[in-house]
């Protein structure tokens, strides 16, 4: 699983449940703000879409880094 930081940009991976039930971010960049550490070994972020679209605190595996 790659391993992200604030600032990254991303996309939702294609194929995901996300991305399919979500017409308005499939293939739309996202900015990750937020590194959420719950105590669990999953990492998860939140981010964030123009248009104040927000994930908060989501899967991190179901994005893509863009460089």
């Amino acid at each position: 699983m790659p391993h992200f930081k604030i600032g990254d940009r991303v996309r939702l991976a294609k194929g995901t449940m996300l991305c399919s039930s979500r017409d308005d971010l499939n293939g739309a960049l996202g900015t990750i703000t937020e590194l959420v550490d719950d105590g669990t070994r999953l990492e998860r972020i939140t981010v964030a879409y123009d248009g104040g679209i927000e994930l908060r605190g989501i899967y991190a595996g179901i994005f893509d880094r863009i460089d």
